[in-house]
């Protein structure tokens, strides 16, 4: 069975010419940075705010350091908050960021739609607005940075049906106010139609606050109804795979069932290498950090913004620069370890305790 999309595919990126230089003197649709936002006098450092959505998930630690680097290198500083998935506490922090007098704001809106007023208060303080790694709806944003999320959900999909070319399918989306669970949902979705009749798409949930008990529990229930047979469960991020998992472990069938992610982080990729998570994919943090340092600059400067594509939020077309993803399997486990992860990411020894030299 194929599918137009190419299964063998395991990186997602840039493509070579479709770079898009969007001029900021075209219009501000097209991402010109407020005027507000150029004139700093004779001080050419920025102060830039990045607001990230929980200091818990072990990613968002590794972002705020590659951008902070990434400024610190100019000459430039950032102040970081971290909002707890609280789209008020967020409100709150950027409000502070803001009067503390910040020349760009870098968000990662905890809510799709919360974020839209977050970025209208920081656009009319003249202070640009990089959506980051989330997108926010309709709202004048001046830039965006993130993966191509449907792409790595039909990523995950086709990994899926490599492992299983039919049977009953389950896909797990993570929570509906979040721009990566909607396009990550779509994305899978929409190459498992393809698929059909061979492939039963019989559970297809959101999960509220990305909650591993919640996703344990709809396994549980969707493995019940089915009388186990299900034969992948195509999993938005590796927190809601850690549930399905424990799921799969109560009925001896973990490493029996395809079970995908998203982030890579060591605890995960534990679980790819027992075989108890089929794949996960990765985004390059350090290059995707560096990427909204860089349009920070350009737009606190009034250049020429420079983006790989657009993506229409429902208020404008967005420019916006995509950041490689990658399938992180058994295959290349050890690859991904030692060459392919962003520096300090994980190492060896945090995903064979037991064996440092298993990638020797």
């Amino acid at each position: 069975m194929t599918t137009k999309h190419s299964r063998a595919r395991l990186a997602i990126g840039t493509t070579a010419g479709v770079a898009l230089t969007l001029f900021a003197g075209a219009c501000t649709s097209a991402g010109e940075a407020p005027d507000a936002a150029r004139d700093r006098g004779d001080d050419d450092s920025l102060t830039i705010g990045i607001s990230l959505p929980s200091q818990v998930q072990r990613r968002w630690a590794f972002d705020a350091k590659y951008m902070t680097e990434a400024a610190e290198q100019e000459g430039d500083s950032t102040i970081v908050q971290y909002a707890d998935y609280d789209p008020s506490l967020q409100n709150d922090q950027v409000e502070n960021m803001l009067s503390k007098g910040i020349d760009v704001l870098i968000i990662a809106s905890v809510d799709v739609k919360a974020g839209a007023s977050i970025a209208a208060r920081a656009q009319s303080q003249g202070v640009p607005v990089i959506a980051y790694d989330l997108g926010i709806a309709d709202a004048d944003i001046d830039l965006q940075v993130t993966r191509d999320n449907v792409a790595v959900g039909q990523m995950q999909a086709e990994h899926a049906l490599e492992y299983a070319p039919e049977g009953n399918f389950a896909i797990v989306r993570g929570d509906q106010v979040n721009t990566v669970a909607q396009e990550l949902g779509e994305g899978a979705a929409g190459i498992l139609d393809e698929a059909a009749p061979a492939v039963k798409v019989v559970s297809d949930k959101w999960t509220p606050g990305w909650d591993p008990e919640i996703a344990l529990s709809d396994a549980e229930n969707v493995l019940s109804r089915y009388n186990d047979d299900v034969q992948a469960f195509v999993v938005g991020a590796d927190g809601l795979a850690s549930g399905v998992i424990q799921a799969l472990r109560g009925r001896n069938l973990n490493g029996k069932v395809f079970v995908s992610g998203l982030d890579a982080e060591p605890a995960t990729l534990q679980l790819v290498a027992s075989g108890d998570q089929t794949m996960t994919a990765f985004t390059d943090y350090q290059q995707e950090g560096e990427a909204a340092i860089e349009g920070a600059r350009e737009l606190a400067n009034g250049d020429d913004i420079t983006a790989d594509t657009t993506t229409n939020n429902g208020f404008k077309d967005v420019p916006t620069r995509q950041i490689d993803t990658i399938a992180v399997t058994k295959d290349n486990l050890c690859e991904f370890i030692t060459e392919l992860s962003s520096p300090g990411w994980v190492t060896v020894e945090e995903v064979f305790p037991d064996d440092p030299d298993a990638c020797a």
